[in-house]
């Protein structure tokens, strides 16, 4: 909670338990959850309060922003402005480790955070569905990021990346089982489906993004992969309702 999230949860830490990141992957959907259910209560109360669609999309997005810190989104601005401005690997990878924004990655953001928006500002006709799809795609973008770590190695040999070289395998699978399982009772199987298969393309093709361009993956590429997917997630919800 406290790297994917702002929230005040610092208390909870103890010196005398060594902590494992790579080991704490089992937790990344229930964090998502959590956030999820925050979001989706933020969302609700400003429908209720009878703010138009569009107000309500930006706040929540906003809300979103504030409470992750924008960890997600700062992954997927290097993401584009490395792969994107690059002309090797290490150039690249020198790229994405700059805290300064390139024209790729602002251009990227406006993009996506407008996709949200629009597919949140949509949702607020149907106000029980939006949350579901609010809470989903908070949790099995998280879940998703697991593929490009399993499927991949990291691109350095340092950062944060190379925590998770080691995840436990029941780790992994109960995050791609939750994957798999959860929308199914959310949605019809049919749209359940489409939504576990998105999950898996976006998966996929960003470990194989990586590996082509970097030779593997970094903490940007996994932030990239959990806001495609949360993105991806929130379009279909609006698709569905």
């Amino acid at each position: 909670m406290s790297f994917f999230s702002r929230l005040p949860v610092g208390w909870l830490y103890r010196p005398d338990f060594p902590f494992s990141f790579a080991r704490a992957v089992w937790t990344w959907p229930v964090v998502g959850l959590l956030l999820g259910v925050i979001a989706a209560f933020f969302f609700v109360v400003l429908i209720h309060i009878g703010l138009s669609p569009w107000i309500v999309a930006f706040a929540t997005l906003g809300f979103q922003l504030l409470i992750t810190g924008g960890l997600h989104e700062d992954g997927l601005a290097d993401t584009a402005d490395g792969l994107g401005g690059g002309k090797d690997k290490e150039h690249k990878l020198s790229i994405m480790r700059d805290s300064r924004l390139g024209s790729y990655g602002a251009l990227t953001l406006i993009i996506i955070l407008g996709l949200q928006a629009s597919a949140l500002a949509d949702l607020t006709k149907h106000i029980v569905h939006a949350t579901e799809t609010i809470i989903l795609s908070a949790i099995l973008s998280r879940c998703t990021i697991i593929i490009p770590i399993y499927y991949g190695n990291p691109a350095r040999n340092n950062g944060m990346a190379t925590q998770l070289s080691a995840v436990p395998k029941p780790a992994v699978f109960s995050n791609l089982i939750i994957c798999a399982i959860v929308p199914f009772f959310i949605y019809p199987w049919h749209f359940a489906f489409i939504t576990v298969l998105c999950c898996a393309i976006i998966g996929w093709g960003m470990s194989i993004l990586a590996c082509r361009h970097i030779n593997g993956y970094t903490g940007d590429i996994l932030g990239a992969t959990q806001t495609l997917t949360a993105t991806t997630i929130l379009i279909l919800g609006s698709l569905f309702s």
